[in-house]
């Protein structure tokens, strides 16, 4: 899943509107090669290294974004998403971003 149109649709049960989501997607450099392969397509955010794999991810999008902030983004999101077993990748992307950047 990293076409905007599935990620609109996958996270309709968050409170985001469409507008956002779209912004946040557009931001994602190469959305498709970020899920080139199927262990790529999911994403982990359990342990300390992969808050961390992620937060570097986000801080080369955001620039200039303290990075204990994108950290407690990144815990938020993966709280919201516990209940998933496979989480998308880009679809977490979209909505840490989306509480970094207003």
């Amino acid at each position: 899943m990293y076409e905007l149109k599935e990620i609109i649709y996958y996270l309709r049960k968050f409170d985001l509107d469409e507008k956002s989501i779209k912004k946040c997607y557009e931001m994602i450099p190469d959305p498709a090669g970020k899920v080139e392969s199927q262990d790529k397509l999911f994403i982990e955010c359990q342990t300390q290294y992969h808050i961390n794999t992620i937060g570097s991810f986000i801080e080369n999008i955001t620039r200039g974004i303290e990075k204990g902030y994108i950290t407690e983004a990144i815990k938020k999101t993966a709280r919201e998403f516990s209940y998933v077993r496979e989480i998308p990748r880009i679809a977490f992307y979209v909505v840490v971003l989306s509480k970094v950047v207003k």
